[in-house]
C-alpha cells in the first residue's frame, strides 16, 4: 500500500508542440504502464544499436532509470513520417514515469502528467509511447529524449541522430 502526497510539479499538455521554421507535424499514443521489477544499474550508461534495416535505437542509464529511443527510419524524405518508439522504466519511482522528446528541428512533445507523488521508496514501473514526426526541411537532425519519474530527482537522456533527404 503506497501514500499519496502532493507534489508541485510543472504540468505540459499532451503532445505540445513548439514549431520554428515552418510547419511539422507529430502524434503520439502510449501503451498502459506495466509494473515489473527492473534490476538496478549501478553507473549512467549511454548505448547506441547500429542501424539494422533502417532502424537507430539509444538507450541511457543511471541509477534505476533508464530511457530508451528508436527512430524509425533514421533516413527519410522530407514529409515523410518517422515513427519514434520511446520507453521509461524506473526501479524506484517515486511518480508517474514521463518523456521530453525533442525533434532536432524545433518542435518537441511531452504528455501530460498526474500531479501526484508516492510517499517511501517507490516503486517498479515501465512505460512506453510511441509517436510520429514529419520534418518539413531536409538535414542532419539531433533527436533527444529525456525520461523521469515524476517528483523524483533523477533524469536521463538517450540521443539519436536521423537524416532527412
Amino acid at each position: 500500500m503506497f501514500l499519496i502526497r502532493r507534489c508541485a510539479v510543472l504540468v505540459t499538455t499532451a503532445a505540445a508542440m513548439v514549431a520554428i521554421g515552418g510547419a511539422s507535424t507529430s502524434s503520439a499514443t502510449a501503451s498502459s504502464a506495466v509494473h515489473s521489477a527492473v534490476p538496478e544499474r549501478p553507473a549512467l550508461v549511454p548505448a547506441t544499436t547500429p542501424s539494422a534495416e533502417g532502424h537507430r535505437t539509444s538507450t541511457t542509464s543511471l541509477g534505476g532509470l533508464s530511457v530508451t529511443l528508436t527512430v524509425k527510419p533514421w533516413k527519410a524524405d522530407r514529409g515523410a513520417p518517422v515513427q519514434f518508439d520511446l520507453s521509461v522504466t524506473d526501479s524506484h519511482a517515486t511518480g508517474a514515469l514521463g518523456y521530453l522528446l525533442v525533434f532536432g528541428d524545433g518542435s518537441s512533445a511531452a504528455p501530460a502528467l498526474p500531479m501526484y507523488c508516492l510517499a517511501g521508496p517507490g516503486r517498479p514501473a515501465h512505460q512506453a509511447w510511441q509517436l510520429s514526426h514529419r520534418y518539413v526541411h531536409a538535414g542532419h537532425y539531433k533527436v533527444m529524449a529525456s525520461g523521469f519519474a515524476n517528483c523524483g530527482s533523477g533524469r536521463v537522456t538517450a540521443t539519436v541522430n536521423l537524416d532527412i533527404l
